[in-house]
């Protein structure tokens, strides 16, 4: 019976072997609702302390005479960040909202949104610029980086 389309079925949707091979443990929701909701408000937390320390930026950004870096002091993190943020966001925000076989699926596509805006955010020279201010307390790139990584263990399923 194993490779039929029955067997594929009850994997796939219900997460569970059948045939002699072991069974894959069921997919537990509620303690990934759990980890997920306790991640989610880590990142939340940690997102709001890098917009504080952007802020810093911003304000002595906008004390010199120098439009350039006023438009700069004017795009703030989702400026830096393209649509990394957001695309993020909206990952969590579908996966808050689902339930059921949609939740692996739409965890899967959270856990690649972290990872792809970990990678930039650790790398990028721009967020390297913002860190090297020397009133800037809580580096950004290393900060977002941390918390995007525990994000991203967090929605692994």
């Amino acid at each position: 019976m194993a490779g039929d389309a029955r067997t594929d079925w009850v994997l796939r949707v219900l997460g569970v072997q059948v045939g002699g091979a072991a069974a894959a443990r069921p997919f537990d929701e509620a303690a990934f609702r759990r980890k997920f909701a306790k991640a989610l408000q880590s990142w939340r937390d940690t997102s709001e302390e890098v917009e504080a320390q952007l802020n810093v930026l911003r304000q002595a950004l906008l004390k010199t005479t120098d439009k350039d870096l006023h438009k700069i002091a004017e795009v703030g993190l989702n400026g830096l960040t393209g649509t990394r943020k957001v695309g993020l966001q909206t990952a969590l925000r579908e996966l808050a909202g689902a339930s059921g076989p949609a939740v692996i699926t739409l965890a899967q596509k959270a856990v690649s949104a972290a990872q792809e805006y970990r990678g930039w955010v650790e790398s990028n020279e721009k967020v390297k610029a913002c860190d090297a201010y020397p009133h800037i307390t809580t580096p950004i790139g290393p900060t977002l980086g941390r918390a995007l990584g525990e994000l991203a263990d967090a929605l692994t399923i």
